[in-house]
């Protein structure tokens, strides 16, 4: 262990907190460089330890939940990691090297894929490595049997010859007739390049199984590290309880229709996180059961509600007042999910509101002539509608199966 100098690591930010959590450490001797070095060195593991930790969890939370990893979860993995380092100082250390090892890895990886970018494909080696090993078989059978004729003509004299029949075509085709001397050469030649080829093609699979063997590596360390997020004391409360207040704070009496749609979504994500989370943390673990329900049917009910407000408040006689109207009614007809519905059965939904919307006008005016202004917004409100239901209709033709 390198010498400390113990007046500087005294003034190390923490260190003195750190230090006076050991049992005994008013009894410490002050003057022992060699339990305050080791001391100091595991401050010094669990400080990047915990730095290294609150990035790899801050990321991955924000990625799966939507949420920042804030000051109380941060609070949790930094007092999780000072009780390690008091009762088992082991796991700190074992858990830097982990670190770094992660942190490494990227760069480890992206090392080999430049490698194996600069080899030759395995394909075309073994392709190669194919035909000079059938090129060295021919070789060195005419060379066999040549004995003392001066020269041989491959592809009559061998052509019958299993198994070779292919090799022997190639080598005729690009040799023809050679003398004793021309394929002893021949031979050694291609002997040299099977050899060459034979490493290359080692060299190009070991470069690729280190490359297999990092990134599965990184997938594993990946997944321990965070998987130790849930084993830290209090974290899951924490988070289950920050993303129950954020949800209902969106679904409150005072929640408007982009609320409630933005709850929608995080809600989706959410569910899809409890499917696939590397954390172990189930993140709608506290929330009402009843909650989705309630949700759909507050979107729904908010969704009517507005288009037929939208409708009613409609003036006709403005500048590109048909523009407008569908403009508002957009953000909701354009929605791929409304409450519970989603598809061609939020398409129906929408129709069923606007049909609503002109048995209303046609109820109103029930005994007597419609207004102009009725007239127009009966026209208004049946261009949408038949707008909504032409897409509806493509959208189930792109799906039907063919014949």
């Amino acid at each position: 262990m390198p010498k400390i100098n113990i007046d500087e690591a005294l003034d190390k930010p923490g260190f003195r907190q750190f230090l006076a959590q050991f049992p005994g450490a008013e009894h410490m001797d002050m003057t022992d460089e060699t339990l305050i070095g080791s001391r100091f060195e595991l401050f010094t593991a669990t400080e990047e330890v915990k730095q290294s930790l609150r990035e790899l969890y801050g990321g991955n939370i924000q990625q799966e939940m939507g949420i920042a990893f804030g000051d109380t979860e941060e609070a949790l993995l930094n007092d999780h990691w000072d009780k390690q380092a008091l009762k088992h100082p082991e796991a700190v250390i074992e858990m830097r090297h982990k670190l770094e090892q992660f942190q490494n890895l990227p760069d480890e990886i992206a090392d080999l894929q430049t490698e194996l970018q600069s080899l030759r494909g395995v394909d075309t080696i073994h392709r190669e490595l194919g035909q000079m090993r059938d090129e060295a078989y021919m070789f060195a059978l005419a060379r066999s049997r040549m004995g003392f004729s001066g020269f041989i003509h491959m592809l009559v004299n061998f052509r019958n010859q299993a198994p070779a029949r292919a090799a022997e075509q190639r080598v005729w085709e690009k040799h023809g007739t050679v003398t004793r001397d021309q394929v002893d050469d021949l031979l050694s030649e291609t002997q040299k390049k099977v050899t060459d080829l034979e490493n290359e093609m080692q060299q190009a699979y070991e470069k690729h199984t280190s490359l297999i063997d990092a990134q599965e590596r990184f997938v594993a360390l990946r997944k321990e590290l965070l998987g130790g997020l849930g084993q830290v004391e209090y974290m899951a409360g924490s988070l289950q309880a920050r993303i129950k207040v954020e949800l209902e704070l969106l679904t409150d009496d005072q929640a408007s229709f982009e609320d409630m749609s933005n709850a929608q979504d995080q809600l989706a994500v959410l569910k899809e996180t409890q499917r696939t989370t590397e954390t172990g943390i189930n993140p709608l673990a506290t929330m009402n059961a009843d909650f989705e329900k309630n949700l759909n049917e507050d979107l729904e009910i908010e969704a009517e509600d507005r288009i037929l407000r939208k409708i009613r408040e409609a003036d006709v006689g403005a500048l590109d007042a048909f523009d407008a109207l569908e403009g508002e009614l957009a953000v909701i007809i354009d929605m791929p999910k409304i409450g519970s519905k989603s598809g061609i059965e939020a398409a129906r939904f929408v129709m069923d509101v606007l049909a609503a919307a002109l048995k209303e006008i046609q109820d109103a005016a029930t005994g007597r002539t419609k207004t102009p202004e009725e007239i127009i917004k009966i026209m208004m409100i049946k261009r949408i509608l038949g707008k909504v239901r032409i897409k509806a209709e493509t959208a189930v033709a792109a799906t039907a199966p063919t014949v």
